[in-house]
């Protein structure tokens, strides 16, 4: 009996392993569980972080796209304006052409005003809109910020009837006319640019114009 019980007591013991090596076993334990925890907090650290990330850049995307909206309907809103002032342009200049009121002026020009001039249908609409880009530095902005080019290369015989002032300041430097009368009876102290076109081009740009234009019946 005692003598089995020893020889157990002494065969536990040697099964079990000394503490001196229980410890560095424990210690690396702890240590592989601690990085185990500081490794899924730094996944969550990255994933929280990538989160915010997108978060931001889709905030930035719907206030482009917001800007994006509000530019376009500015844009609109432009386009309609000069639409509508160039219908009420050229509506009204069709209906007073051939009125007193239309051709009465007493408009003295500056020595710096230019005056685009010639024959109906000869390119003076065309050439108004050169001088008004050249004045204006060709910045866009500036240069087709009109829906008719009369609105800012005001016609002189057509301005007062269409609520222009023809002493006003315009929108570039140096001030812009477009006409055609005569030279007698042409507002006279300004500069002058000429614009010719062949006869017969004319007159048949004239003929098909007319119609539309002063509200006649289709010549045929």
């Amino acid at each position: 009996g005692p003598l089995s019980s020893s020889v157990g007591w002494l065969g536990a013991r040697a099964c079990r392993p000394p503490l001196f090596l229980l410890f560095p076993l424990s210690c690396s334990f702890v240590l592989m569980r601690v990085r185990a925890t500081l490794a899924s907090a730094s996944v969550v650290a990255a994933l929280g972080l990538v989160i915010r990330s997108l978060t931001q850049v889709l905030h930035r995307l719907r206030e482009a796209e917001a800007a994006g909206a509000a530019e376009a309907a500015r844009a609109d809103a432009e386009a309609a304006r000069k639409h509508e002032l160039a219908c009420e342009l050229l509506t009204l200049r069709n209906l007073l052409i051939s009125t007193p009121a239309s051709v009465e002026t007493r408009f003295v020009p500056a020595p710096s005003d230019v005056f685009v001039v010639g024959y109906p249908r000869c390119g003076t609409t065309w050439v108004s809109q050169i001088v008004h880009a050249l004045r204006t530095g060709a910045e866009v902005e500036k240069t087709m910020a009109f829906g008719e080019i009369s609105e800012v290369v005001p016609w002189d015989v057509q301005a007062e009837a269409c609520g222009q002032r023809l002493n006003s300041p315009q929108v570039g430097v140096p001030r812009a006319f477009k006409s055609h009368e005569t030279w007698e009876a042409i507002a006279k102290g300004a500069r002058y640019i000429y614009v010719a076109r062949d006869p017969v081009d004319a007159f048949l740009s004239c003929y098909e114009h007319l119609p539309a234009y002063a509200n006649l019946p289709d010549l045929g």
